[in-house]
């Protein structure tokens, strides 16, 4: 004897068992569907779009949107979306928006809570300006969040790029504008022009404000370029990087008694001092001059080095 098992029955078994994985449909496990727009804690002002997601093979005949215990209206097709005109709901209390669905074959199921609150207005995200330039030497700007519109402005940033932060991150906005600081870090920069997008989200949409920045090449300056030796006390020789980025350089001594604390570095930004002494053992006598030479590829430099009884 063959058995066959109602279609009705099978969904229930689907929606039972699916606790086990998440449906690839957005519907979380143990249910038949679920609203997918507006998302949990939203804050609803002026018209918005309720859109509802089922799971593959549920083909419910009527659906039914409600907040709290109260019916909104009823859906008999897909799409499963609907238009909803929220200005006659303000009354600033926290509502649960759900969905009853059934198939006229003895399925039907129940959607999640989705906590909603309404605004009196629509708010409208401005951002000015839209760009911050801070060319070759800047590491902080700032831009404004404005609601050009009515009722709640809530927004938040991310995400950033790790070089960057702002602060503050997140804000609200009713009737006036909110300062965003904005820091960028330098420090780990090679040289070239950099271009970043800071995303900023809100409840009536997202926008973006640019950030720019230059890091100059690598210039190199050596100092002094005429060096004294008084026989066994050092002198300092000082390598700085005048530019950007990072400046490779390396010194090449032109006499066997130059003796150099270290011949190579890099250097991200100010300066480094190299200890230079006279290195006896090699001295030549009646040798009172000689030089380093100092390349990178911010430039090269030679430094003269004089011997002094």
């Amino acid at each position: 004897m063959k058995f066959h098992m109602p279609l009705s029955f099978a969904l229930f078994l689907l929606a039972l068992f699916s606790c086990e994985k998440q449906e690839d449909d957005g519907v979380p496990a143990g249910y038949l569907l679920s609203i997918t727009e507006p998302k949990n804690e939203a804050v609803l002002a002026g018209a918005v779009e309720v859109r509802l997601a089922l799971i593959s093979g549920f083909s419910p005949s009527l659906v039914t949107l409600y907040l709290d215990q109260q019916p909104i209206v009823l859906l008999d097709s897909a799409p499963w979306v609907y238009s909803w005109n929220t200005i006659d709901w303000v009354d600033g209390e926290h509502h649960h928006l759900w969905a009853h669905a059934e198939d006229g074959r003895g399925t039907e199921g129940e959607s999640p809570r989705v906590l909603v609150t309404f605004a009196e207005g629509i708010p409208e995200l401005l951002l000015s300006p839209l760009g911050i330039d801070l060319g070759e030497e800047g590491d902080h700007g700032h831009f404004l969040v404005r609601n050009s519109g009515e009722g709640l402005l809530e927004w938040s940033v991310g995400p950033l790029d790790p070089r960057i932060t702002v602060d503050p991150e997140s804000g609200s906005v009713e009737d006036q504008s909110q300062r965003v600081d904005v820091y960028f870090d330098r420090e780990t920069l090679d040289s070239g022009p950099y271009e970043f997008l800071i995303p900023i989200q809100s409840n009536s949409g997202n926008g973006s404000v640019s950030l720019s920045a230059v890091e100059p090449a690598p210039l190199l300056l050596a100092e002094p370029l005429e060096l004294v030796l008084v026989y066994t006390t050092p002198s300092e020789l000082r390598i700085y990087n005048e530019g950007g980025g990072f400046l490779e350089w390396s010194l090449v001594p032109g006499e066997p008694w130059i003796m150099l604390e270290r011949t190579s570095g890099i250097l991200h930004s100010g300066w480094e001092g190299i200890s230079v002494q006279l290195d006896l053992e090699q001295a030549v006598p009646g040798e009172t001059s000689g030089s380093i030479q100092v390349l990178s590829n911010g430039g090269n430099a030679s430094v003269t080095v004089l011997l002094q009884d």
